[in-house]
């Protein structure tokens, strides 16, 4: 009988603090998330620049600051290696162009600088921000522009067009074609993508 009674308080007192221990469970967890974000939030990399220009076959070391992580941890990527390498924090310029370098920690905290890569002799400078080269479309001889499309005329050979061309009207056979584009910087700047203009300065 002693035995069921203490059972029965042993019963009453885990009803009476069950509330108690579930409330300190939750708190417990939310303390631990709060830890583990505060701890994420503290970690970062800080580049100096956001922007890097650079010869062909130029060595340039990015500089760059860490918080809360060590070299060890930060994975660097080029997007375009034909035109930059990097390892390690030291970029290589293989070809004029342009590319993006990345560093991350593998925590989802990662950071970017844009590469131009210059070829020999062109200085570094500003690049036009607003706005593209000109733009011009072109055909070949015997070939009529039309927008951005060349058309190439025959007279239909029989009862129909020869192969690659279309009938039109008049008894005529059409083949159409992209149209070649040239791009065009303004004065004391030269092409340096179909995007962008770089002056020499």
């Amino acid at each position: 009988m002693e035995e069921e009674n203490i059972a029965e308080e042993t019963v009453d007192k885990i009803k009476k603090y069950r509330s108690v221990i579930f409330s300190c469970g939750i708190f417990a967890i939310v303390l631990l998330i709060v830890g583990i974000l505060t701890l994420n939030t503290n970690k970062q990399i800080n580049l100096k620049e956001k922007e890097v220009y650079i010869q062909t076959g130029e060595n340039y070391s990015i500089e760059y600051t860490l918080n809360g992580l060590n070299k060890d941890q930060l994975v660097w990527e080029s997007k375009d290696n034909n035109v930059a390498t990097v390892n390690s924090g030291n970029i290589i310029g293989i070809v004029p162009g342009e590319t993006l370098i990345t560093v991350s920690s593998g925590e989802e905290i990662k950071e970017a600088v844009r590469v131009y890569v210059l070829a020999d002799g062109m200085k570094r400078a500003a690049i036009i921000k607003d706005g593209v080269p000109g733009k011009k479309y072109t055909c070949d001889d015997d070939w009529v522009l039309s927008g951005n499309k060349c058309s190439l005329y025959t007279i239909k050979d029989g009862v129909s067009c020869t192969e690659g061309f279309k009938e039109t009207t008049n008894d005529r056979c059409v083949k159409e074609a992209d149209a070649t584009i040239e791009y065009s910087c303004p004065k004391g700047y030269y092409l340096y993508s179909k995007e962008k203009c770089i002056s020499n300065e």
